[in-house]
């Protein structure tokens, strides 16, 4: 009994640290986004383009030819942020 007490808190021990380095080889960054904002839609694109991911993205509200929404990219941690122009 005591063996496999052992032996789970060490697997468990594992599992935690290697979840732990896995994340921090990631950033999350989040960004509101108009269909009349390109530079924000640039933004998007540039994390997207160098391995990045969307988390999540979820439609805000809607004013006369303008959509809003906000989304969440997961990008590699290697990546320079970028440089709004």
């Amino acid at each position: 009994m005591k063996t496999k007490i052992l032996t789970l808190t060490v697997l468990f021990t594992i599992l935690c640290s290697s979840y732990c380095l896995a994340e921090a080889q990631f950033k999350e960054r989040f960004i509101a986004v108009s269909n009349t904002n390109e530079n924000n839609i640039a933004e998007v694109n540039y994390y997207l383009q160098r391995g990045g991911t969307v988390v999540q993205m979820q439609p805000i509200a809607r004013s006369g030819e303008s959509a809003y929404c906000y989304v969440v990219v997961r990008y590699p941690a290697d990546v320079p942020d970028y440089v709004k122009k």
